[in-house]
């Protein structure tokens, strides 16, 4: 799960997030800006350029559930915040994982999302941080509609070359006024032959 929390006013200020179950006690936050940290089980980068802080879980638990605020230090007295709601649905297995072997030249990878929400690609860099990936690379994205709650996807690549093998995620985007949801929900092993 990733969620990227925007505070476009304050692109410079220290951004974290904390749980408020837990009375904010323990606020994660980068450090450092501009590069992705560690924390436990989650990764933070402060982004400056987009005054954007973006928070991936590598693996939700049940124990994750709850308010969080994603908030920004305005001053020493000051902070502004938005609160979300992370929800974690008990027995569902995510991500499904699948295993594709494929050849140089072109690869087709097969997504499926909500109906309601934007299809999120990425691929997972040496930090196991899920990084977009450029238009340039995807050459074609088409979605149909299987059933009414379902859209399928499949995203084709070109030119894939060696370089091109490793972990790609596929997943929902939701997004609300300062807050993006990316709930990545399948997990892609590319092999090349």
């Amino acid at each position: 799960m990733m969620i990227k929390c925007e505070h476009p006013q304050y692109k410079t200020n220290p951004k974290y997030i904390c749980k408020e179950s837990d009375g904010c006690s323990e606020r994660k936050n980068p450090g450092v800006q501009d590069e992705w940290m560690e924390n436990g089980d989650v990764s933070l980068y402060d982004d400056t350029r987009a005054g954007v802080l973006m928070v991936f879980f590598r693996e939700l638990k049940a124990a994750d559930a709850g308010t969080y605020r994603c908030g920004v230090n305005v001053s020493h007295y000051t902070e502004s915040f938005t609160e979300l709601q992370l929800n974690v649905t008990d027995g569902v297995k995510y991500p499904n994982v699948v295993n594709k072997t494929a050849h140089l030249g072109e690869v087709n990878i097969i997504c499926r999302i909500p109906e309601e929400h934007k299809v999120h690609f990425c691929k997972e860099d040496d930090n196991h941080i899920c990084q977009n990936i450029s238009t340039s690379t995807v050459t074609e994205m088409n979605g149909s509609s299987e059933r009414n709650e379902e859209r399928v996807f499949t995203v084709s690549i070109s030119n894939v070359s060696v370089r091109d093998a490793g972990v790609y995620w596929c997943g929902a985007e939701t997004r609300d006024t300062h807050l993006t949801f990316i709930s990545l929900n399948t997990k892609i092993q590319l092999n090349l032959i």
